[in-house]
This record gives C-alpha cells, sequence and structure tokens, in this order.
C-alpha cells in the first residue's frame, strides 16, 4: 500500500503557548537555548537527489517546517508561526563529508559543534545535516530542532511522517495541497495578539463592514478582539 503524507496537523496552532513562547526568547542567551540535535546512522550513503527530494516533498506536506517565528513589535504577546515566505530548503538541508578515517568520535565531534551554533531565527528553526564519509560505508544523519518547533512527542510523530517503511524508493500517496496561511507581520500581531482570533481568518463581513474572526473574538479575559468590534 502506498504510505499516506499528511502532516496539515504537525505542530499545533500557529499561536505559540507561553511556554513555546518562553523558549523561543531564552535563545538570545547561549546557557538557555532550548535546541536538540538527533542523530541517525545510516547503514549506507543515501543517493542525494533522492534525499533533497524526500526533504522538499515532507516540508510541503508539513506547513510548519516552512514556517518561521514571527515576533510582535511589543513582547506583551506570545509570537506566532507565519509561512516563511523566502524559504530555502538549499540552506535547512546539507551535508558535509568526514575527513579520514570516519570515527564515531568525529561524527560526535561534529554533531556537537552544530549544535552550538545558533539558528537563524528569521528562518524556520531547523536543520538537517548528511554526514558522509563514516567508517564501512555508513552515514550520519543531523535533525537539529528548536525545542519550540517540535517536543519529544512531535519529533517522533514528524519521524514517522517523514520515513519510508523500506529502504527502496516507493510510492507516496501525497495528501491534498495544504491552504497556505497568510504572511503574518509585527504589526498585525500587535494589533490583536492572537492568529487564532484575527490575523488567520475571518468570519463574513458585519453590517459595519468589518470582519470578525472566526474563533469566537475573545481574549483570556473574554473581552473581544480589537480589531472585530
Amino acid at each position: 500500500m502506498p504510505q499516506a503524507v499528511n502532516g496539515a496537523a504537525w505542530g499545533g496552532p500557529a499561536d505559540m503557548s507561553a511556554w513555546e513562547a518562553l523558549m523561543w526568547r531564552a535563545e538570545a542567551d547561549p546557557r538557555t537555548r532550548s535546541t536538540g540535535v538527533l542523530l541517525e546512522i545510516l547503514d549506507k550513503e543515501p543517493d542525494w537527489d533522492r534525499l533533497v527530494a524526500a526533504h522538499d516533498r515532507v516540508s510541503q506536506q508539513i506547513p510548519r517546517l516552512r514556517e518561521r517565528a514571527v515576533e510582535p513589535l511589543l513582547p506583551l504577546f506570545a509570537p506566532a508561526w507565519s509561512p516563511d515566505p523566502h524559504f530555502d530548503l538549499g540552506y535547512h538541508l546539507q551535508r558535509v563529508r568526514l575527513p579520514g578515517p570516519g570515527t564515531m568520535r568525529q561524527l560526535l565531534d561534529l554533531a556537537q559543534g552544530i549544535l552550538a551554533r545558533p539558528l537563524d531565527k528569521a528562518r524556520p528553526p531547523w536543520e538537517a545535516v548528511l554526514v558522509e564519509g563514516l567508517q564501512d560505508g555508513r552515514a550520519g544523519y543531523l535533525l537539529k530542532v528548536h525545542h519550540s518547533l517540535s517536543d519529544g512527542i512531535g519529533l517522533i510523530q514528524l519521524l514517522t511522517l517523514a520515513h519510508s517503511r523500506a529502504p527502496e524508493p516507493g510510492e507516496y500517496q501525497l495528501a491534498p495541497p495544504v491552504a497556505q496561511r497568510p504572511l503574518l507581520t509585527p504589526k498585525s500581531l500587535l494589533a490583536c495578539g492572537s492568529v487564532a482570533r484575527c490575523a488567520a481568518s475571518s468570519r463574513p463581513r458585519r453590517p459595519n463592514g468589518r470582519r470578525c474572526c472566526t474563533a469566537a473574538a475573545a481574549s483570556a479575559t473574554g473581552s473581544s478582539c480589537t480589531m472585530c468590534r
């Protein structure tokens, strides 16, 4: 049976939770960064073009992988996820080759260096690196993800969606195209503070000509959104 790929719901809502926002904003200090690296050991070096094509396909089927965090003009509200208009897969997926002899120690040292460098906060907060030249014809695959993008359970779900069940190329039943959310700006977030209320979508116009958001137009305090009054 073809493997269905449907990750439209992966990553949760567009608004960051308070905990996710705290981890994201703590990224400025190296001592409080919340970034992890997953290391996989592959029994042989994969075909690079096939690997690139797989990442392109998966990042289209899981929209969160092509979204960046947008901060409001004033940090009174949590950041929100918005499509990156300049998404560049070539930046997020790279490959390197270990010098001889290609030991596990060399691979772990490389992983440590990749973990230590900060992520670009203007881009989706993940990177992947194919490491070639490991002993016995093997390869390493490093996936670096910020904790605000995914926790451990989410990472397991992501790998389940992204991994093939067999080493040979297979058929994929792609999910229907996912409607892309409108691009957000710091100013649009400041206007209401919640993508769920105003920035993502809107109800039909009211008699006064203003649009009202789909998510009940209510904040945590119960007051209506200022953009919908």
